[in-house]
């Protein structure tokens, strides 16, 4: 699995995940079509963040960059310590379609994390954990968890 390593300044420490503690990954998007990484950390930091809250971050081109990594998130309110967030670039609450590419990171990126974490058991969006409706209503959810969850993991 390629990995980007972005240059991105927290605002403080990162706290690192007990990674036997870590049970699910969800699934969001960044509800910005052109944000790239450096822009979703940006509003994170508007808005009282130490920086971006998402662990990995895929680009629409299919490019998968880290965010927190293995540390503690800031994107699913009282569960950042047990729940890994993945953020799609992408409003998908009102674009009707995934490219392939990012789509095929985003699985691949879940298989990765289930095969180095065997304590995830679950990967579901968002609003599974909130009252949200992200990761939008056109996200390919079901799909995304049926590709990533059941095919030989590699």
């Amino acid at each position: 699995m390629n990995i980007v390593y972005p240059e991105i300044a927290f605002d403080g420490e990162l706290v690192p995940l007990r990674l036997e503690m870590v049970d699910s990954i969800a699934l969001h998007d960044s509800e910005q079509a052109e944000g790239d990484v450096y822009d979703v950390d940006q509003w994170f930091k508007r808005r009282g963040y130490s920086g971006i809250g998402y662990n990995y971050f895929i680009h629409s081109d299919g490019t998968v960059i880290e965010g927190r990594g293995l540390n503690t998130g800031d994107a699913v309110k009282y569960h950042d310590g047990h729940v890994l967030s993945v953020a799609f670039q992408g409003n998908f609450t009102h674009s009707l379609s995934m490219p392939a590419a990012q789509y095929r990171s985003g699985v691949r990126l879940i298989q990765y994390l289930m095969n180095h974490i065997p304590t995830i058991t679950m990967v579901d969006g968002h609003s599974h954990w909130a009252g949200t409706d992200c990761p939008g209503r056109y996200f390919p959810l079901g799909e995304m968890i049926a590709d990533s969850t059941t095919k030989t993991k590699s």
